[in-house]
């Protein structure tokens, strides 16, 4: 029987983009900033485990730290809680990543972690706190370690949060000069910035 992976974001869309660019062939490793469940973790490190990578997944696991409010007026904390209906998010976690060895989870708040210099990534996924101030950290946690020709995604870009797809258009403006390119999968509310 074929287990269903908890996944909101349908990671199929990345893991499509990460091959259609073969990125895995860039040095590094994927950096995955919020993976609630796992579920899109695991297929992350399902496609690199073949090529001898990491995911390093960074979650507080508290699902009521984020206050964003969407156009209908339910904050993400709302909506992760009505998702967990009362069962720790933490343990559900662990119980999808189990057996994976090429998982390496942070758990902290990502405004409290700094990666070293040689710690590279060819590909991040940034869908943790959804405020203005955390997309701004974690996109420069991410992107001074992000390889040449690597790529940075934001999910929810010009979904149903304002203020994050404000703060990552501004994030793409500021940094246009280090930025090769763009690219958009809108029906799954995802960009694509390329580091030259």
């Amino acid at each position: 029987m074929k287990v269903e992976l908890p996944d909101l974001v349908g990671y199929e869309s990345l893991i499509d983009f990460i091959e259609k660019y073969k990125l895995y062939k860039l040095e590094g490793n994927i950096l995955e900033i919020g993976s609630f469940l796992g579920g899109g973790t695991v297929k992350l490190a399902l496609l690199v485990e073949k090529y001898k990578k990491k995911v390093y997944t960074v979650d507080i696991f508290d699902p009521d730290v984020d206050l964003s409010v969407n156009t209908d007026g339910l904050s993400m904390s709302e909506i992760y809680n009505l998702i967990l209906q009362g069962k720790k998010q933490l343990s559900l976690f662990k119980k999808v990543i189990e057996g994976f060895d090429n998982i390496i989870v942070i758990h902290k708040d990502s405004k409290d972690l700094t990666f070293r210099k040689e710690e590279k990534f060819f590909f991040t996924f940034i869908d943790g706190n959804h405020t203005p101030f955390y997309i701004w950290n974690d996109f420069k946690l991410s992107w001074n370690n992000t390889v040449s020709g690597g790529v940075v995604a934001f999910h929810d870009y010009r979904g149903d949060l304002p203020e994050t797809t404000s703060a990552i258009e501004e994030i793409r403006d500021k940094y246009k000069k280090e930025i090769e390119r763009t690219e958009e999968i809108y029906e799954k509310k995802i960009l694509f910035l390329f580091k030259k």
